[in-house]
Parts: structure tokens; sequence; C-alpha cells
């Protein structure tokens, strides 16, 4: 391999003038190009979906009520149904919510999962909004018509 010598300030460094030896075929060594994806199958995106339904379902909210009893205030925690949203499984899914837009269209082998979610959160936001667990005028912001089955 030839060197060449670069003078920086009276101090001499080698440095090799082609870093790579003849025949180098560097690019063969990488499989493929760009990032990992996040979830290389449907499965997996199934799983972890599912994992942010039952964490949602698990971790309710919780309003503060003071009733009085005997003449004492008494706090009371009542659990509120956690309304799921689109926001809140990708942030969940530690992607962007145009990442998830991006797969809808361009990941055919997401696609079926990403419709299941989409419709499990459709139906649990419209079910908890018709009965009263979910304020109506909040969740008809969410259900857009064109999202509607």
């Amino acid at each position: 391999m030839k060197t060449g010598i670069i003078n920086n300030s009276n101090k001499s460094k080698k440095i090799p003038s082609n870093p790579f030896p003849a025949g180098n075929k560097l690019w063969e060594k990488r499989k493929r190009t760009g990032k990992k994806p996040k979830f290389s199958n449907p499965d997996d995106l199934w799983d972890s979906c599912c994992r942010y339904f039952d964490w949602a379902h698990e971790n309710p909210l919780y309003k503060e009520v003071i009733h009085m009893h005997k003449g004492k205030a008494i706090r009371i925690k009542i659990a509120k149904m956690r309304a799921f949203s689109l926001n809140g499984l990708t942030l969940f899914l530690g992607i962007d919510v145009r990442t998830w837009a991006k797969w809808r269209v361009g990941r055919p082998d997401l696609r079926p999962v990403i419709t299941w979610a989409e419709m499990v959160v459709y139906e649990q936001q419209f079910t908890g909004a018709a009965a009263g667990l979910l304020k109506p005028c909040i969740i008809a912001r969410q259900l857009p018509r064109w999202r509607r089955p």
C-alpha cells in the first residue's frame, strides 16, 4: 500500500493514499441498505398492538370526586375508560404517525394488521362514547367521516 506524507505544523503523519486494497468489494459486505425495519413481520406488529390495547385497558384514567359522608369530606377515585387512539398506539410502538400512514400504503405485509388495529381503535372509541363512558363531543372529533367503516 502506498503512503503519503502530510506536513501539518512540522508534524509528519503517514496516511494511506488509497485506504482500500485493489479488488475491494466493500458494498458486497452489506446485505441491505438503510435502517432495519422496526417490525419485520405482521406478527410482531400484531403482538405490539395487543400489548398497547392491554396496557390501555389495565391502566385506566382516574377521576377524583369528593363526597360528604356524615359531615366529613371523602375523596373517591373513580376509574374511567382510557380511550384507544392512533396517537397513543404509535407512541407506544415508538413510531411516528406518518410512519404508520406510510406503512398503511407501502407495506402490504402489514396492511391487514394496520386495518385491524384501526378498527379496534374506532370501535372502542365509538362504543365508549355511545355508552357514555367517553365524552362524545371529543370522540366525534377523533372519528372523521372518511375513517368510518
